[in-house]
């Protein structure tokens, strides 16, 4: 049975990393709870992307990626919800969500990647995997 959910929220694994103090890139899974992209939104966003890095690298195209990676940043305060299985290093005790402690993650360039990527791909992939094993909203064969 296919189940509709209007919400488009998602818990979708990331991998996280982060530095050491020695420099050595440490990796982690967590959950991170999207509010996943439309249809529409995710052309919208592929559409300005195109749109920055048509042209010639200049000052113009340098300000456009700017832009585009400012809205970025918007995209993800506003669809970034919750978390899972982030821990708070000097304690050990789960990470509490909060607006100020996404925005000191979304400050770190290697979790910003990863969670702009996370959520493109939970917006994609929450679809797909929502619409499996038949075409979105009819039902699957029956297996036999």
């Amino acid at each position: 049975m296919f189940r509709y959910a209007p919400q488009r929220k998602v818990y979708w694994p990331v991998t996280l990393q982060a530095r050491g103090q020695d420099g050595e890139l440490i990796e982690a899974r967590a959950l991170i709870g999207y509010h996943i992209l439309t249809r529409d939104e995710l052309q919208a966003r592929d559409a300005a992307l195109l749109h920055t890095v048509q042209g010639t690298v200049d000052a113009d195209v340098l300000a456009r990626a700017r832009a585009r990676d400012d809205a970025d940043l918007v995209l993800l305060r506003e669809r970034i919800f919750d978390w899972k299985d982030i821990v708070d290093d000097a304690t050990g005790e789960p990470l509490t969500f909060s607006a100020e402690t996404r925005d000191a993650m979304l400050a770190d360039a290697l979790l910003y990647r990863a969670l702009l990527a996370g959520l493109i791909r939970a917006s994609v992939g929450a679809r797909e995997k929502n619409s499996s094993p038949g075409l979105a909203g009819t039902p699957a064969r029956a297996q036999g």
